[in-house]
């Protein structure tokens, strides 16, 4: 269903055996209210537990939402729950982490008129300690600066060194339909607001856009489909007093035009970008793109995971970044969680930081989802957050987790698929021989164990070709087939 080209793999017996030492823990968890809205958006690590935070209705068939964090253990038990409903108000949590001072901060959006929920004309800041007892909250009106603000929403954010708190979103203008005009604000540690402007010229019309920091954190940039050139993915340059300093286009990027897009910067200082593929000279070319940029935003390289079905990348955070050596990417199937019956797959992959391929697996659903998170964890493994319907084809959401370990991706292998081309293998299984066609010149074959062992290598030539492979132990084999440097196809042999 879904597959992956171009990238060398990876495998060795020394990091399995290492991996496989760490305390690592998976689950799969989904909880909500009965009828309800529940809707958990983000999470973060902090000592033993997970922390998840969002909203939820604050009763059966309510359309109005209270604020509200769980604290999960690594087991995937609910240890605790906090919320704070507020009279004829509608809010929830968006993002959040964990302070110096060994407390919780959390950042949302407020709505006063109940009756119009998602027309939120404050943000909400707010303290909490690890046992979810509030120690205060703030909300924030938005600056009108002679614009006829109507709502507004938080994208994204980052945390300097200082723990300020800087947050990029949009404001609407308009009653009915957006224009998401671009703003920034930058608050202090006890949530109140030293720094705030808006760029009337300018819109962020993705789906989510991205914020990172320089590599000195003397700036920043925001990365999205920006007004600059919507069709393709632009960037901002900011200092940190929220004003602008530049701006440019991305080279040699496919992704659609209202696509999230998920970047870090790595501890080498390059950029590492992921989002849904959308190749212009063939609109059915479905898949995630990887790109690879240096700290002057110059492109290096970039690589493309195909599926068969258009997918998203998460939202909020999709990519995870344990260290340059393993990059979590997920993908979901751009269908919405609720009202729609069916199940779908969630894709898990994992990259080093030249693009290379070091595993995949696919988590085989049963209902649909909607993912806002992908964290990375302190055993190395990801923690996915998002949504899930309550029954199939439920109007309502339930609150998604899904934890998964690393050394179950980096040692598993599904067969590639690259729309373009296919070399069929056969017979299989097999016991001495086996035949490739419609091999492309230039290509070499390569066999491996479970265990990431190379047992043989073959030169191919263009066409047709008969290899004797019957002096090969008994067993599961994955082939490799290279051309030019880049991975085009594996396919699992049996050998009897």
């Amino acid at each position: 269903m879904i597959r992956f080209i171009r990238i060398p793999i990876l495998f060795t017996l020394i990091l399995f055996v290492f991996f496989s030492c760490i305390a690592q823990h998976s689950f799969e968890l989904s909880f909500g209210e009965t009828n309800s809205n529940n809707n958990i958006a983000c999470s973060f690590e902090y000592q033993d537990a997970y922390y998840v935070a969002g909203n939820k209705g604050i009763s059966e068939g309510s359309l109005i939402s209270s604020a509200v964090v769980y604290k999960i253990s690594k087991m995937g038990e609910i240890l605790a729950q906090a919320a704070f409903p507020k009279v004829d108000s509608n809010y929830a949590l968006h993002f959040g982490f964990p302070k110096q001072n060994g407390n919780l901060q959390f950042m949302g959006t407020l709505s006063a008129d109940a009756d119009y929920p998602n027309f939120a004309s404050f943000t909400y800041l707010c303290e909490l300690t690890p046992d979810l007892e509030m120690v205060w909250e703030k909300i924030d009106t938005i600056p009108a600066l002679a614009l006829n603000i109507n709502k507004h929403y938080l994208v994204n954010y980052l945390i300097s060194s200082e723990e300020e708190i800087i947050i990029q979103g949009k404001i609407d203008t308009v009653a009915y339909g957006t224009n998401d005009i671009l703003f920034l604000s930058k608050y202090d540690k006890q949530g109140n607001r030293i720094y705030f402007n808006i760029f009337s010229q300018w819109q962020d019309y993705g789906v989510a856009s991205e914020l990172i920091f320089n590599p000195d954190s003397t700036g920043f940039y925001l990365i999205g489909s920006l007004s600059l050139n919507s069709v393709f993915k632009s960037w901002i340059e900011f200092n940190l007093e929220l004003d602008m300093l530049g701006s440019g286009t991305l080279a040699d990027e496919n992704s659609l035009l209202s696509s999230p897009i998920n970047v870090v910067r790595l501890d080498n200082s390059n950029i590492f970008i992921a989002n849904n593929l959308a190749e212009f000279d063939n609109w059915y070319n479905y898949g995630v793109e990887l790109r690879l940029y240096n700290p002057e935003l110059e492109l290096i390289k970039t690589a493309i995971y195909y599926t068969q079905q258009k997918v998203y990348t998460p939202l909020k955070q999709g990519i995870g970044h344990v260290n340059d050596d393993y990059l979590w990417v997920a993908a979901f199937e751009e269908v919405p969680a609720t009202g729609i019956p069916g199940s779908e797959d969630i894709i898990l992959l994992v990259f080093d930081s030249e693009l290379n391929l070091l595993g995949e697996k696919v988590h085989h659903g049963d209902t649909r989802f909607w993912i806002y998170n992908l964290m990375s964890c302190s055993d190395m493994g990801c923690l996915i957050t998002g949504i899930v319907p309550e029954y199939g084809g439920a109007d309502w959401p339930d609150n998604y987790l899904l934890k998964v370990e690393l050394d179950d991706v980096i040692t598993s292998m599904i067969d590639h698929f690259n729309p373009k081309q296919r070399i069929a293998i056969h017979p299989v299984p097999t016991k001495d021989m086996i035949t490739l066609k419609d091999v492309p010149e230039s290509s070499v074959l390569l066999f491996y164990t479970p265990t990431g062992q190379q047992v043989a290598l073959f030169r191919l030539e263009e066409g047709e070709n008969q290899l004797e492979i019957g002096y090969l132990p008994v067993g599961i084999y994955y082939a490799l087939i290279i051309q030019n440097q880049q991975l085009i196809q594996t396919s699992k042999i049996i050998k009897q």
